[in-house]
This record gives structure tokens, sequence and C-alpha cells, in this order.
């Protein structure tokens, strides 16, 4: 929910409602691709834990960083 609201902010300025719906189903996916959850959730999780949280999710080749 996070992702969608994000990109509503991002594409905010389209008049047409059904327009900026279809925009934020098509930017969804491509953002969750590359990110685990959008900046809204990051900063509840971050504050939450009390730790700052990854937000970028790992690719397939690459390694896991130490703890």
């Amino acid at each position: 929910m996070t992702t969608a609201v994000t990109v509503e902010l991002l594409l905010s300025s389209s008049s047409d409602p059904s327009s900026s719906a279809r925009q934020r189903l098509t930017l969804s996916p491509i953002w969750l691709r590359y990110v685990r959850f959008g900046p809204a959730e990051w900063v509840w999780r971050s504050l939450t834990y009390w730790k700052r949280q990854t937000m970028r999710q790992r690719l397939a080749g690459e390694q896991a960083l130490p703890a």
C-alpha cells in the first residue's frame, strides 16, 4: 500500500483518476522488483525495530551482508 501512495504522490499531476490508477498498477511491480517496501513502510519498520532497515532487495547473484 505504501508503494501505491508513493507512486500516487509522484504522479499526482494527472487529473484523470483512472489514468492515475493505471499508472500506479504499472509502476508498483517495477518498484517492488528492486526494493522491499515503500518509503513510509521503511520509516515505520526502522522506528519499530530501532534499527535502520535494508530497503533494497538482494538480487540473485548478490551475497548477504555480514551481520
